[in-house]
């Protein structure tokens, strides 16, 4: 029987094509310039509250005879909303069961985490339950439950509520009063993603114009939306924000049908979808609308050169222009620095481009006319090919190692600040020259000290003040590092954060390893949904408000968020406090509004609207959480803290909000059951492992000791993390790709990939005949097994040997009209799709008895996050430290 085909999933995004950019002229090693002779221009542990101890330590060892039930406690009256996990008395000392191909894997360094249970495996919490074959459908109904879990597919149905890829609530099911939502224990919070992509076979947002500029509440300024209230006959309308009672203009009036709804409700979208786009008119236009402008600043330093940076950069942006990818009427601009500004004249009158010289970098001023210094790349094509392709041989001589980072930045910013715009800055070393000049500081004695947070913190109040400049000139900052040494990415990265850019890191950069991520991650960036010169509210209905906001903007006049620039991939987290108490039988209603322009020069408000239930009901409203949204919660609340905060404490804070909500729902919803045995209400029951998996993460895991990296990591954190990308950074997805199910791997009619299930990250996932694709948001690993099948290894890498006789460096996942082949590439390209960053594929192998060979495999194993790691607890222990600190929360 031939094998099944299965078609390759079409993008939209040129983006995500497997393999380097389609005909450009990239050299096989980064070039060797030989530099000429000149050139002519520890402290002590904090003690927790619930006497655990600091993670990163040595765990206590749990008595043989733990006192927990053998027997799950049936679950309380309200409800099946609790999981009980039992633990085995026969298996305090022993390994579970090894299946048959894990037989002979004992002295496999895979296995080193592997620890004996105390609780039953089949009855531990995991992964293995979500089932993310199935595409769900999911419509957006006010009737308490939660969206499906981050690890899934779904398509969702706007019917009123916006969609969870827009806006997602910690909690969906609210109390009406303070006291009963703090007695929860769950965070009131939502993270909203207002650019977000849709997916294939979601119904993209209407774009809705009023003549006169969309329908408004005249006290509050909230938009009009689904859930207004049509009153006088359908002449006026109550606002669900504040009940202003707002005459209805002449002609946007329709009657009533017999249920007090319009009669042209489904034909209006913003009377019956939970997200809209308005044309913005009027007041909402604050300065003249003009084509947006992107400004390229290219680092020609010597360091730039050597490891290929600059050609890079310079053919991965030639190939992008080339591709029609962009906005049309997107207006690019050149600068290049080293310790001087270089400004090129791109008129399309000339034959070439012009280059003027600013040398003083402490007085920078912009030496041409703006409409001069940004053109269309169809207008002037000949010219700036013609500079691109010379950039790299006007400098080739060059023997300057520095790079006047910042005052590139303030010569960016007097090029786009008449109009605003986006800068794209690419940074090869530590900017020790000129204004904003940095010293390195990366003394790693200071990790794991109170002192530790000073490393986080920006190094020269420089940066700051001229972030402030750039938003209020409108102008974004993306930062594209690729560092050798220390770079101060703390320091630096203050101009994306307060800007709405972002920055990527490509640590040691290898022109042939390294040059088809950048490539990605540059064409992603270019491509993506973007808006420019946006502010963003959130408004809510009676008894809350909104009072904390962490992401990449800044915030002016206490509630507005303020963003030179926004994409499709960035996220706010916005938490909620109660003023009063919320009407019972009422629908709590939040609308975010986003006012941007966007990539075609129009200025638009993108408007979300989520109504909640209203439930005193302490079963409801655990039943109500969103387990991917209060993961997302507190790892931003928690990381938010890295500058003023020791990492041990924010590790021993972030297990005590953990407890908190899993101890308060034990005492209101289990106090009955016998204290003896754990029970997690099944909303929130991967909390834990998630939690333990974060701690074991880069950003505050104790271990960590590359300042730049985790400095990048938490930058990370801050400004794109929603819960998807959030999930997936948190606890790595690990797939086994040698016995996929039939239907995996292929691609259904809608062109989703159905992706296999997902297996826990331990040692015991892992057998010797298999190979498995584990990936965690930036990187890619493909773990191939001693005895792994030949024929997968021809089908998937066109080799015959045998895993040990093979070099994993030289190895790479191949296209070929196989059927395993076809399923493998389809995972990669989807994961790729789906995520901010083009993640790095990296080839290991078992390796039984020995050490890690190389990074890569360190890093593999690092990611096994329920295993023991280093001194940091497995998922088993893990279980055990959260229930006695549960025990001891409900004694207190």
């Amino acid at each position: 029987m031939p094998p099944r085909a299965y078609p390759q999933p079409a993008y939209e995004n040129p983006a995500y094509q497997s393999g380097p950019p389609p005909n450009i002229p990239f050299p096989t090693q980064a070039p060797v310039i030989a530099p000429p002779n000149t050139y002519g221009h520890q402290a002590a542990a904090t003690q927790s509250p619930f006497n655990m101890t600091p993670l990163g330590e040595s765990l206590p060892q749990v008595p043989a005879q733990y006192p927990m039930q053998t027997q799950p406690v049936p679950p309380p009256s309200g409800g099946s909303y609790a999981q009980g996990y039992p633990v085995d008395p026969n298996r305090q000392h022993s390994s579970p069961p090894l299946n048959t191909s894990q037989q002979n894997m004992n002295n496999d360094p895979a296995n080193r985490g592997r620890q004996g249970s105390r609780i039953h495996p089949s009855q531990m919490p995991s992964v293995t339950g979500v089932d993310n074959k199935t595409i769900y459908k999911y419509a957006t109904t006010n009737d308490g439950n939660t969206p499906p879990p981050a690890t899934c597919q779904w398509i969702t149905n706007d019917v009123g509520n916006c969609s969870p890829r827009f806006m997602r609530m910690t909690c969906y099911s609210l109390p009406t009063s303070k006291d009963i939502m703090q007695s929860s224990g769950i965070p009131f919070a939502a993270s909203i993603q207002p650019l977000a992509q849709l997916q294939p076979g979601e119904v993209q947002l209407s774009t809705v114009d009023f003549e006169d500029g969309p329908l408004r509440c005249g006290r509050c300024g909230t938009y009009i939306n689904p859930f207004v209230q049509w009153v006088k006959s359908g002449k006026a309308y109550c606002c669900k924000i504040c009940s202003f009672v707002n005459d209805v203009p002449p002609e946007y009036f329709c009657p009533l049908d017999g249920m007090g709804r319009r009669t042209d409700t489904l034909l209006r979208p913003e009377l019956s979808k939970g997200s809209v786009e308005f044309v913005a008119k009027g007041s909402s236009i604050t300065r003249p609308l003009s084509p947006p402008l992107i400004l390229f600043a290219l680092d020609v330093s010597y360091n730039a050169l050597v490891s290929g940076q600059l050609h890079a950069a310079i053919n991965s942006i030639s190939t992008i222009l080339n591709s029609d990818a962009m906005a049309p009427n997107v207006r690019v601009g050149f600068i290049t620095f080293d310790t001087t500004i270089q400004f090129y004249n791109l008129n399309r009158s000339h034959q070439q481009a012009h280059m003027l010289v600013v040398p003083d970098i402490h007085d920078v001023f912009l030496p041409l006319a703006p409409e001069v210094a940004f053109v269309q790349y169809k207008d002037s094509k000949d010219i700036i090919d013609g500079l691109l392709q010379k950039l790299p041989g006007m400098f080739q001589n060059t023997k300057i190692t520095e790079a006047a980072f910042a005052a590139a930045v303030q010569a960016g910013l007097q090029a786009l600040k008449p109009v605003g715009g986006r800068m794209l800055v690419f940074q090869s070393c530590i900017p020790t020259v000129g204004p904003g000049k940095l010293q390195k500081r990366n003394d790693v004695k200071l990790l794991n000290t109170d002192k530790e947070k000073a490393l986080y913190q920006p190094q020269d109040p420089y940066y700051t003040q001229l972030a402030q400049q750039c938003v209020e000139a409108s102008v974004s900052v993306d930062i594209f590092l690729f560092p050798t040494n220390y770079l101060d990415v703390s320091t630096m990265s203050t101009l994306s954060s307060s800007t709405g850019g972002q920055v990527y890191m490509y640590h040691k950069f290898n022109y042939a390893k390294d040059l088809t991520r950048f490539y990605q991650d540059l064409t992603r960036n270019l491509t993506r949904e973007y808006g420019y010169d946006g502010v963003m509210r959130v408004r809510t209905s009676e008894g809350f408000t909104a009072v904390n906001f962490i992401g990449n903007f800044t915030v002016i006049n206490g509630d507005e968020l303020r963003f030179a620039g926004i994409d499709s991939d960035k996220s706010v987290l916005v938490e909620f406090q109660y003023d009063g108490k919320i009407p019972e039988k009422s629908e709590p209603f939040i609308q975010a509004a986003l006012l941007y322009t966007n990539s075609n020069g129009e200025r638009r408000i993108r408007v979300h609207n989520i109504t909640l239930q209203c439930s005193n009901s302490m079963n409801n409203i655990y039943r109500g959480a969103d387990v991917d949204a209060v993961l997302s919660y507190l790892c931003k609340t928690s990381l938010h803290q890295a500058t003023s905060t020791s990492m041990r404490q924010i590790r021993d804070t972030l297990v005590e909000k953990t407890v908190l909500p899993l101890a308060m729902y034990r005492k209101h919803c289990c106090s009955t059951s016998q204290l003896g045995q754990l029970i997690l209400p099944e909303a929130l029951k991967l909390l834990p492992v998630m939690v333990l998996s974060f701690i074991k993460s880069v950003p505050i895991k104790p271990n960590e000791n590359n300042i730049d990296m985790r400095s990048f990591y938490l930058t990370l954190f801050r400004g794109i993390l929603n819960p998807t990308l959030n999930s997936v950074l948190v606890y790595p997805r690990l797939y086994a790709l040698h016995n996929m199910p039939p239907e995996c791997g292929g691609v259904d009619e809608q062109g989703y990939t159905l992706m296999p299930p997902l297996l826990p990250l331990k040692a015991e996932s892992l057998s010797r005949d298999g190979a498995y694709l584990l990936e965690d948001g930036l990187h890619m690993y493909v773990y191939l097994g001693r005895e792994v099948q030949p024929a997968f290894m021809n089908n998937v890498f066109g080799v015959h040997a045998n895993v040990d006789q093979i070099d994993t460096k030289e190895l790479s996942v191949g296209t070929f009209d196989n059927e395993e082949s076809i399923k493998v590439n389809n995972l990669l390209n989807t994961i790729r799709q789906q995520r901010a960053f083009f993640p790095s594929l990296h080839i290991v192998k078992s390796r039984p008895g020995q050490q890690p060979a190389d990074e890569d495999e360190y890093n593999f194993y690092q990611l096994l996050f329920e295993d023991k790691i280093n001194d940091s607890p497995n998922h088993v222990d893990f279980l055990v430290h959260i229930h006695k600190a549960i025990q001891a929360k409900i004694n207190e």
